[in-house]
């Protein structure tokens, strides 16, 4: 095995204790280009990216400082809300390379929807407004929005999964900071779909449904006993009759959006306990120590997988 062979290494993220293998990386010139390129994604969005925030060009903040004053800093969030900016490099260039934050003040009115919608409407007593009753039971004063940057972006495969991903962090931010999910931006640069996907991303898009297999499958979700089946292109049931479950006019119809729930109850706590007191301060030691059973998506539903190569 000659030097740059031995340094194609298998991507381990350590996660609760536990390695897991993924994909693998290389060849590269030195064990120290394997490292750093091993640590991909994961590993640097929280000990670069996070630790590697700026503000402005001449200051640099640690996690710590920086989730602080976005709690607790109007002055901040409203000078500096657009410089907010954390990068990351490895050897092998990243597709999405850093990200930025933006809060904005919540007005009483979106406050108030918020506490008639939001996680905090058990607490609402039917009775109490204003500023001051929203504050006694921590109703979000701040929204919170997420842009991230990418240079080059595989349509098909990859950005569906950056935007779940930067999504998912967006909620977890909003929620540690008790701040209000606003808006998720995607500032793409090369954005290409590769001729190899062409047919499944039609597929993805859809097409309209023929009268025939529209009557299959309001045969299959509507059937009674005693139903025949019968197609006759000039005797179509009555699709949008109440009565019948509705029946889709594309293939690949979009569903209603799920609701992401958030459980942190067992999340790292400042008293040591967990469900105990405030989140524990540092945000990297809390993100690495969250499960996956932390997170639960309500009413999600999909259409069959497509699978497509990865192309390079």
């Amino acid at each position: 095995m000659n030097k740059r062979e031995q340094f194609a290494v298998f991507e381990k993220v350590p996660a609760h204790g536990s390695e897991v293998g993924g994909i693998i990386l290389g060849p590269f010139n030195s064990e120290e280009e394997a490292t750093e390129a091993g640590n991909r994604y994961g590993y640097n969005t929280d000990n670069y990216y996070v630790d590697k925030i700026k503000v402005m060009e001449t200051k640099k903040l640690t996690k710590e400082e920086f989730l602080e004053k976005l709690k607790t800093d109007r002055d901040f969030n409203n000078r500096y809300g657009r410089k907010h900016i954390t990068e990351g490099k490895m050897v092998l260039p990243p597709c999405h390379y850093g990200f930025q934050v933006y809060t904005r003040e919540l007005s009483e009115g979106e406050r108030y929807q918020h506490l008639r919608t939001g996680k905090y409407s058990a607490k609402w007593d039917g009775v109490g407004d204003g500023m001051e009753y929203y504050d006694s039971i921590s109703v979000p004063k701040r929204a919170i929005s997420l842009m991230w940057n990418q240079r080059s972006v595989d349509t098909f495969l990859g950005l569906p999964f950056n935007i779940a991903s930067y999504a998912l962090l967006l909620e977890i931010y909003a929620f540690y900071l008790n701040m209000v999910p606003d808006e998720l931006i995607g500032n793409l640069g090369d954005t290409h779909l590769y001729l190899n996907h062409l047919d499944q991303a039609m597929e993805q898009i859809g097409r309209e449904l023929t009268d025939e297999e529209r009557y299959d499958i309001w045969f299959k979700e509507n059937y009674e006993t005693g139903m025949e089946k019968n197609f006759s292109p000039d005797k179509l049931p009555n699709y949008d009759h109440p009565y019948y479950t509705p029946t889709p006019k594309r293939t690949r119809e979009p569903f209603e959006l799920p609701k992401l729930m958030i459980n942190s109850e067992f999340w790292p706590t400042k008293s040591g306990e967990c469900g105990i007191g405030e989140l524990h301060e540092d945000f990297g030691f809390l993100i690495r120590n969250l499960q996956i059973d932390d997170f639960s998506v309500i009413n999600y539903k999909s259409h069959p997988k497509i699978k497509a190569d990865l192309s390079n």
